[in-house]
């Protein structure tokens, strides 16, 4: 018992969906989850939004500026937002929605659709401090122009800088690689063909669960829910 009592607390945030419906599970509690160490705690993730939305305007991404809208409108007052281009151009982050969506308005879609390189550009850019819970919404063609990053170079920067990961995507190749991103750092995907709207994107995001384990982080599942989609990134809201 007192080597166990030694074990620091760790804290994770958990998307649990639907498979049918895409949207979060309400009412899970501590006895519901399995982990790798005990499961403390568990509580909604009430945190405020710090929101980065990586846009793609190379050529095939024409069709992404308008759920780029929708989302910036359902955040809450609480949130701040910025927006970051494939190639060229960001805002900074603010509770202010006119800067994005000027900078929405203005969007040119050209060029290559250089996707691991931009995500990983933007896991670097200077998140708010305050208690604001990191996000970066990946809107994309799902097109993988010529990369000098990979994919799991992404996945590794986004979980040690504990950024949240949420892919929406244009196209049905991403349904390969996109899940498995998303369910690494904490997120979810949604390929547009099949979301009902960006309310579901937006509900993904505002609701993940926050665990405290006593000890070590690891996979995480739901008990008797072997279709449900669940993914998980250790917090810190310094």
């Amino acid at each position: 018992m007192l080597a166990g009592s030694l074990l620091a607390a760790v804290r994770v945030l958990v998307t649990v969906l639907d498979p049918e419906s895409g949207l979060p599970v309400p009412g899970l509690g501590a006895a519901d989850f399995v982990a790798p160490s005990a499961v403390v705690s568990v509580r909604a993730a009430e945190e405020p939004l710090a929101v980065l939305l990586v846009l793609d305007n190379s050529a095939a991404g024409d069709g992404l500026r308008r759920t780029a809208g929708e989302i910036v409108a359902r955040l809450t007052e609480r949130d701040v937002v910025a927006l970051a281009l494939f190639q060229g151009g960001a805002t900074a982050f603010s509770g202010d929605r006119g800067p994005v969506g000027r900078a929405l308005g203005a969007v040119r879609f050209d060029g290559d659709p250089r996707l691991w390189d931009s995500v990983f550009a933007a896991l670097d850019t200077g998140f708010p401090t305050g208690g604001y819970r990191k996000v970066v919404v990946l809107l994309t063609a799902g097109i993988e122009g010529p990369n000098r990053t990979t994919e799991s170079a992404v996945i590794q920067s986004a979980r040690e800088k504990g950024i949240a990961l949420y892919p929406v995507y244009l196209h049905g190749s991403g349904r390969w690689s996109f899940p498995g991103v998303a369910r690494q750092t904490g997120g979810a995907a949604f390929w547009l063909r099949e979301v009902r709207s960006a309310a579901a994107i937006v509900a993904a995001i505002r609701n993940p669960y926050l665990l405290t384990l006593q000890g070590g982080v690891g996979q995480i599942k739901v008990k008797g829910r072997e279709k449900t989609f669940v993914s998980s990134l250790p917090f810190a809201n310094e």
